[in-house]
């Protein structure tokens, strides 16, 4: 009964903040001569979601559409039915139902010996660390929490280089990095500031030799920051539990808005509960928590990879929350390795419309389709 109150509590707060954040937004940025109604009712909308989306709990429903081969998928089942959550174990067992109709042989290990096997390996290597972790207690970190540690790294630009020639040469890699650190430090950097330069936008992918350093990052962010950057799949990804122990993020346009006590009690009032079923649930207590609660995790990337995540996600477009992160990370690699000062297409223009721009190409794009085919 306390679960569905606070439920219901949330989701009517996150309802009745939506127009007076619309009211609020649409006062301080009026629309501007030359923007479609559509396209400024839309970036305002996208801004009010953006600005509110913390109040959200875990717990909200979330559409997610999955593409893999039948490999990937008879390991989704297990690592599901491997859960203790409950509706992980029911996910794997639709999951299994509607592909046994489709991939039979693909996925019917999921639930056989073999699965079962695999699921209690997976249970038995959590149990583990769960086990190890708890000795440890929950110390409380002192001082500041920082949003962004980079944590280690390796390899250096130099190996890099070696590998970029690699493939054009017939010098075994041990002599070819040798003859490369003979070089001037203004030879090296013009080798890498021709490959730069040579990139005429972000989907052209820096050279796989990129991948030969390697850097790991601590993240501190909100729920839903993480669930905007975990869909990164070409790096490891470690998240600790969700809790309420790294206090929340909001943001001054709520402040501003005058909607501060709401959203702070919203905050309280899951805290709250969250400690309750703490006690007595081993991992379901996570559900009550909004998306403005801080978590903590683990990226470990190549650079390449750093590459694609700083330019896609530092976008204008994009989440402000996610924007600062990934550019803190930008500022971070650059410190051990000054020449990333050369990436062209990290963005770090601000804005307040985030998706304006992207709207008013929509516009455009409707306005040649309607001119090709007619009223629409």
């Amino acid at each position: 009964a306390k679960y569905t109150e606070l439920m219901e509590f949330l989701f009517s707060t996150y309802s009745s903040m939506i127009p007076k954040m619309e009211s609020y937004i649409k006062e301080k940025f009026p629309r501007e001569e030359g923007v479609s109604e559509r396209a400024y009712k839309a970036s305002v909308r996208a801004k009010v979601c953006d600005l509110l989306r913390g109040i959200l709990p875990v717990a909200t429903l979330t559409n997610v559409g999955l593409a893999g081969n039948g490999r990937a998928f008879e390991y989704l089942i297990i690592k599901l039915r491997a859960s203790k959550l409950n509706e992980m174990q029911n996910l794997a067992k639709l999951i299994h139902k509607e592909l046994s109709e489709m991939i039979p042989s693909f996925v019917k290990r999921s639930f056989h010996k073999h699965g079962d096997a695999w699921v209690e390996y997976l249970k038995k290597i959590e149990e583990i660390s769960e086990s190890y972790a708890k000795k440890l207690g929950n110390k409380e970190e002192k001082g500041k929490i920082e949003n962004v540690k980079l944590l280690s790294y390796s390899g250096n630009l130099e190996e890099v280089l070696a590998l970029f020639l690699y493939s054009n040469s017939e010098l075994p890699y041990s002599i070819l990095l040798e003859e490369i650190k003979k070089w001037s430090d203004e030879e090296k950097a013009n080798v890498l500031n021709q490959i730069f330069e040579a990139r005429k936008n972000r989907r052209h992918k820096v050279p796989r030799a990129f991948e030969k350093v390697e850097l790991t990052f601590e993240i501190v962010g909100d729920f839903g920051i993480y669930r905007d950057l975990q869909r990164h799949r070409m790096l490891t990804q470690l998240r600790q539990k969700i809790t309420t122990r790294l206090s929340y993020t909001m943001d001054k346009e709520i402040e501003e808005a005058g909607l501060a006590d709401e959203y702070k009690e919203a905050m309280k009032r899951a805290d709250d509960l969250y400690k309750e079923l703490e006690k007595v649930f081993d991992g379901e207590e996570q559900y009550v928590v909004p998306l403005a609660y801080n978590v903590r995790w683990i990226m470990h990337m190549n650079l390449r990879e750093l590459f694609h995540m700083v330019e896609l996600r530092s976008s204008i477009q994009g989440h402000k929350h996610y924007r600062e992160i990934v550019l803190r990370m930008y500022e971070e690699a650059k410190k051990v390795y000054p020449l990333l000062s050369k990436m062209k297409f990290v963005n770090k223009q601000g804005t307040y419309l985030e998706r304006l721009e992207a709207e008013k190409r929509l516009d455009k794009k409707i306005e040649e389709i309607k001119k090709k085919y007619g009223k629409l």
